[in-house]
């Protein structure tokens, strides 16, 4: 895209919310002069920064690049490294109460670095993706949205995880109580009840992977 014209969409949704050039610079994350800079057409942001727009305002990826989708994004660097995305399509993780997960075979999903490094802003590696259903993880993750799954990261204190309690699949923030040897699953919103997995039944919980991103097919939001 042009970067006069993209500096221009920067300002006009700037103005439309009303906001300064330096609140929109510190919500976004950037230095006032960059943002000057973004929106005098002198310097083209980086997809990264395009993508915190997106996230924080709530703007669809096309907004400010209507011409150019995601696949022409990837395919734009062909002579990187590719990574497989595996897409579980029939598999769900619950943010509420319980779902169950079935089978599924995962639809493999060439990517490049920049795409990952870029766009999703997580390390280049191989990455699971399945659907959260519910609403227990609002406002971080909503009903329907994607969720970028890393199962090589040991889960710390206080990740965004997918655990297996049951038979059930569940997207929850990981807490762990050293003291009374217990493992609390959370919910973000507050009207879910936790999970608690006592010291007797820590062998019935499997943390199948770290949550890196998550993003909505619907908007093309990504963080």
């Amino acid at each position: 895209m042009n970067t006069q014209n993209l500096g221009e969409k920067i300002r006009n949704l700037r103005k439309n919310l009303g906001f300064s050039q330096k609140d929109f610079a510190k919500k976004i994350g950037v230095s006032y002069g960059s943002l000057q800079s973004y929106e005098y057409g002198e310097i083209e942001p980086k997809r990264h920064i395009i993508n915190t727009i997106c996230i924080t305002f709530n703007k669809p990826f096309n907004y400010f690049y209507e011409n150019e989708s995601i696949a022409e994004l990837i395919q734009n660097t062909k002579n990187q490294k590719q990574y497989n995305l595996n897409f579980y399509k029939d598999v769900r993780a619950s943010a509420g109460y319980g779902a169950f997960s079935d089978d599924g075979i995962a639809v493999k999903i060439p990517v490049n670095t920049q795409f990952l490094s870029e766009i999703l802003q997580v390390e280049p590696q191989e990455y699971d993706i399945i659907k959260a259903t519910g609403d227990s993880m609002e406002p971080f993750i909503k009903d329907a949205d994607l969720v970028l799954v890393d199962k090589k990261a040991t889960p710390q204190h206080g990740d965004i995880v997918i655990a297996m309690l049951d038979e059930c699949l569940y997207v929850k923030k990981y807490l762990i109580d050293p003291i009374k040897n217990e493992i609390k699953l959370t919910s973000l919103n507050s009207f879910y009840q936790d999970i608690i997995i006592t010291k007797d039944d820590l062998d019935k919980v499997r943390i199948i992977g770290k949550v890196r991103a998550k993003f909505n097919l619907e908007t093309t939001n990504f963080k």
